[in-house]
């Protein structure tokens, strides 16, 4: 009998999810010491990100959107709890899904907007348990000069692009949006169209599917200095 794919079980019996609110950060130094792999997601403001962590996360209202996108430099923590389906099966597992603040906000003074680079930079350098990154991205837009930084900061973590408001897009257009976001170097299939709009969120089960594929891997090891 031929053993079925991950993402054919996946796609048979969904991970059941449990999510809620953990905690908010703004300080490196004070975020969680675990073991828990995290995943970041990041997103200009206004391209839907709150919309499609809620979705990912199956709850409504979960992630909520400033009033005034971008001004606070804050990360949102919010504990996933999911049974894993394929070879373990059954196994509970859990990770965090990270918020950061929306970027490149017009109404934000320059300086703000300079320092999230060293705010994201710091992250994404020093913390261990972070496994990947979501690239949030309206599909119409880029990708521009925030979404090129921020994929070359993120070193050897994979990188997965979510095309938010896919739905505006007929599929020719679609095609050539992926040609042209390809050129910031995601993970192999790394690009999802996403809409909460469309029958099905288009991509969105699959995103989620292969976010949480992510976080039962082990987490990154330090090489051992001779």
């Amino acid at each position: 009998m031929t053993e079925k794919s991950f993402e054919a079980q996946v796609k048979e019996k969904p991970p059941i999810i449990e999510a809620e609110f953990f905690r908010t950060y703004v300080d490196h130094a004070k975020l969680p010491d675990s073991v828990v792999p995290e995943v970041a997601f990041l997103g200009r403001s206004n391209a839907g990100k709150s919309t499609l962590l809620n979705a990912l996360l199956q709850k409504k209202d979960l992630a909520r959107t400033s009033r005034t996108p971008g001004r606070t430099q804050a990360m949102n923590y919010f504990s996933v709890n999911w049974t894993e389906v394929g070879e373990n099966e059954g196994r509970p597992n859990v990770c965090f899904f990270v918020d950061f603040p929306g970027y490149g906000y017009a109404k934000v003074a320059k300086s703000l907007r300079k320092n999230f680079g060293a705010f994201i930079e710091g992250f994404v350098e020093d913390r261990k348990q972070l496994s990947g990154i979501v690239l949030v991205c309206d599909v119409r837009r880029g990708p521009e000069e925030e979404e090129k930084y921020l994929a070359s900061v993120r070193g050897e973590r994979p990188l997965f692009l979510a095309l938010t408001k896919s739905d505006k897009l007929s599929g020719n257009e679609r095609t050539e949006a992926k040609k042209r976001w390809s050129a910031l170097k995601p993970t192999p299939n790394g690009i999802y169209f996403c809409s909460v709009l469309a029958k099905g969120g288009f991509q969105i089960s699959q995103l989620r599917n292969d976010v949480l594929k992510l976080c039962s891997l082990p987490l990154q090891e330090d090489e051992e200095e001779e």
